[in-house]
């Protein structure tokens, strides 16, 4: 379902997704405070041209729809255009997403929620989590659909 989302357009895939990862954070979240914004991983301009959409922000803002939380899409910019995180190892991946965001607004809350669709070795949500935590963010949830397993 996540590949016929992402790379065949098939957004009822991804509302169907969307409404599952909901269902588990609203049993994760039962005891402790929700993010007071969302942000989605942003993809580089030319990178959603291509593929008409950004996965990550659809994701984002239903989530912020169902569950009244604020979205704020341009908070981070990817400015650096880099290539396809797929196929890549670990260390390749670390090096091919190094500075390639850039915080835009100068408000930042003390907890949110950056949303993406699949979490591979974790180096992008790691590289974003970085800044926005130098930035001054305290807290930083990553929300996705899936997440590759760490084989040992």
């Amino acid at each position: 379902m996540i590949h016929q989302y992402k790379f065949n357009g098939k957004l009822i895939c991804g509302q169907a997704l969307t409404i599952q990862l909901k269902e588990r954070l609203v049993s994760a979240y039962t005891n402790q405070p929700w993010p007071e914004l969302i942000i989605p991983t942003p993809l580089h301009r030319k990178r959603e041209l291509q593929r008409g959409f950004n996965q990550a922000l659809l994701i984002a803002r239903q989530l912020s729809k169902q569950l009244k939380i604020p979205l704020q899409p341009r908070l981070i910019r990817r400015y650096k255009k880099t290539s396809a995180q797929t196929g890549l190892s670990a260390k390749e991946r670390q090096v091919n997403i190094r500075n390639a965001f850039q915080i835009i607004s100068q408000s930042l809350p003390n907890h949110l929620a950056l949303v993406d669709d699949v979490v591979t070795t974790g180096t992008t949500v790691n590289e974003i989590s970085r800044l926005l935590k130098e930035a001054g963010v305290q807290k930083v949830d990553i929300w996705c659909i899936a997440k590759t397993p760490k084989w040992n």
